[in-house]
């Protein structure tokens, strides 16, 4: 099980990815602060979630904690690409398919991590 900071890393880690979701779908168009709050998340993603030590779960908890941690990497790295062409897209209908994209990664990163948390609260 991890440890209570830990435990409060995750937390925050949900609640920086609820943020940006919502910012998604109240201002798309803020390039500056979408940016911006992109940016925090891979460092919070860097700096808090990669560093987690593991060395203290059981072998069958590091490997769940290893797995999302793998997948979660992904998204944000997949998210990274979705707002580079989201930033270059020039037509309408491009854009909101780039938002739309954005938004499933988003959610889909956030089930992730609220499903992580409901199995090491067991």
């Amino acid at each position: 099980m991890l440890s209570k900071s830990h435990y409060e890393e995750l937390l925050t880690w949900l609640e920086l990815l609820r943020a940006y979701d919502l910012l998604w779908s109240n201002d798309p168009n803020n390039l500056g602060l979408l940016k911006q709050n992109l940016t925090q998340i891979q460092t919070y993603l860097e700096t808090k979630i990669m560093l987690i030590d593991r060395t203290d779960l059981d072998p069958e908890a590091r490997s769940i904690f290893q797995a999302w941690q793998t997948e979660t990497h992904r998204y944000i790295r997949l998210l990274q690409t979705d707002f580079l062409f989201y930033q270059s897209a020039k037509q309408t209908k491009t854009k909101l398919d780039r938002i739309l994209l954005i938004q499933q990664r988003l959610k889909l990163a956030i089930e992730l991590t609220e499903n992580y948390l409901t199995v090491i609260a067991k």
